[in-house]
Parts: C-alpha cells; sequence; structure tokens
C-alpha cells in the first residue's frame, strides 16, 4: 500500500531518453555499507513498481531533452552524456567539495568540459574562479545550516549564519551541543573519503544533479551539503573526542543532508541561483581585468 516512490526506497529512478536510471539513498546503511543483494538482483521488482505506478511514464516517444548548464548555457542530450563521462572521471580525489566546486566553476565559465575537466578554450583564470567559489561556499553553507537549525524563523536563522561563521560555540538545535565554527574541510580518513565520492558518482551517473533549475546550480548544492555532511561530522566527532571513522555518525550526516537538501532542496534553490550568479559575476571581473 506504500507510494511508489516509498517502495523505491533506498533507490530513486530518473526517466531519461536512454530510460530509467537508478541511483542510491545514503540515508540507508546497507548503501554506505556496500551490503545488501546487487541491485541486478531487484530489477524485476523494481521495474513492477514503475509498471505499476502513474508516477512513472512508459512513453516510448521520450524527447531528448535540453539540458541547462547554466542560466546562459544550454546543450543537447547527447552532448550532456559526453560532458557526464569527464565529470565522473574528474571526481575521486581526497577534497571532493574542492572537485565538485571545479567542475561547477568550469561550467560556469565556459558551458563545457574538455576531458581534461577544464572548461572548453584556454582560461588562465578557471583556477581563480574555482578558488574565489570556493570562498562563497561557507556564507552559503552556513545559510543552509539556519534553516536546518533554526528553522521558521527568520532572525534567528540570521543570528546563527552569522554565529557559526565567525565564533565557535554557537549552539545546534540539531546535535544538542555547542557547534565549533564553521570551517571548509577535506574528508578527515580515507573510509569517509571513499564513501563520499562513491556517494557522488552516484548521483551524477543517476542523473540526478539534471534534475533543477541548472546543473552548475544542483553541482553547488552539492558541494555545499558535502561541506555540511563534514561539518557535522566533525561537531559529533569532537563531541565525542574520538575522530575515528563512526559509521552510525556517517549515516545521521547523510540522512541530515539528503532529507534536507539533497532531495528536497527546492525552497533553497533561489539561494543556491544567487551562488551561480555571484561566481558569474566573479568571472566576468575575471575576463575584464
Amino acid at each position: 500500500m506504500k507510494p511508489s516512490v516509498c517502495q523505491l526506497y533506498p533507490f530513486a529512478l530518473v526517466n531519461t531518453p536512454d530510460g530509467y536510471f537508478l541511483s542510491a539513498s545514503y540515508s540507508c546503511p546497507a548503501v554506505i555499507a556496500g551490503t545488501g543483494s546487487a541491485v541486478s538482483e531487484q530489477l524485476d521488482g523494481l521495474t513492477e513498481i514503475v509498471k505499476n505506478s502513474p508516477y512513472f511514464s512508459d512513453d516510448d516517444t521520450f524527447e531528448p531533452p535540453t539540458i541547462t548548464i547554466s542560466e546562459n548555457t544550454k546543450i543537447p542530450w547527447s552532448e550532456y552524456l559526453v560532458m557526464e563521462k569527464t565529470m565522473l572521471e574528474s571526481i575521486g580525489s581526497v577534497d571532493p567539495v574542492r572537485d565538485i566546486i571545479h567542475i561547477a566553476a568550469s561550467l560556469a565559465a565556459g558551458g563545457k568540459l574538455n576531458p581534461d575537466g577544464q572548461p572548453s578554450g584556454h582560461h588562465h583564470w578557471n583556477s581563480l574562479l574555482t578558488e574565489e567559489a570556493l570562498n562563497l561556499l561557507p556564507m552559503f553553507a552556513a545559510n543552509s545550516m539556519s534553516v536546518l537549525e533554526r528553522d521558521g524563523v527568520s532572525d534567528r536563522r540570521k543570528q546563527f549564519s552569522l554565529d557559526i561563521l565567525n565564533h565557535p560555540g554557537t549552539h545546534s538545535n540539531l546535535l544538542h551541543t555547542p557547534l565549533p565554527q564553521f570551517r571548509y574541510h577535506k574528508p578527515t580518513n580515507l573510509m569517509t573519503t571513499q564513501v563520499i565520492n562513491r556517494y557522488i558518482r552516484n548521483l551524477v551517473w543517476g542523473k540526478r544533479l539534471v534534475c533543477g533549475p541548472t546543473l552548475v546550480t544542483r553541482l553547488l548544492v552539492l558541494a555545499t551539503s558535502i561541506s555540511i555532511l563534514l561539518f557535522y561530522l566533525d561537531a559529533l566527532a569532537e563531541g565525542k573526542a574520538n575522530h575515528h571513522f563512526s559509521f552510525d555518525d556517517l549515516e545521521w550526516c547523510f540522512d541530515l543532508i539528503e532529507s534536507s537538501l539533497i532531495t528536497h532542496a527546492n525552497d533553497l534553490e533561489p539561494t543556491f541561483l544567487e551562488y551561480e550568479r555571484a561566481i558569474m559575476a566573479i568571472l566576468d571581473v575575471l575576463q575584464t581585468a
């Protein structure tokens, strides 16, 4: 009797000209751990859910969409698939947030990616654009966290954003403890790094990032969400005076960003469109400098 979307959990489907693409929710412990039966063994059940649900389309005349890369750039579906391959090859370092921001900045700069992950054409200022985009990230992360921590009270959200950026000890309504001052940082251990990189590839390959106003915006949502995940993971570790890998803490953090940001980011999309526009404004300055 569950709705089809609930029956599919922990999977999500995106309809494309090449069929449905499958991604997994990392709020599920089995997905994080990589356990459970193989997806190939579940295809019959998943197919049955799709066939019996009015939520999913069985239209064989699905037209190849135009993918909106940024507010100023659109490309055909076939070109996006080539770009996506490059995106997947660009993900996997010890600094996944920087990887995503670099891709977002590159796409904002050129609209397309070459095999080396750079925008089409030679732009010596691309690395500068990536650094400037990273400099903006804490502000947007703090604004997003204020929605999670101070939901429904705009004045308290503003104060929380200021406090978390400038002072340690801001009280967390989620953790019921003081929080450290927000900072962007890399994962602190190999296990967390591997899981996060696997998660990002899962979203890209599953076509989840094309479900939004622009691809750049969805990349910025993802980068900000991962930075928030790492922040809360660090806060949980500090609260326990234990900086070793914690499966339960990672599961909690994934559930937080997936339920509030990745899957249900509609309310925050105008904010992240402003992030994209800020990057484009910096790009204009770099081009005219």
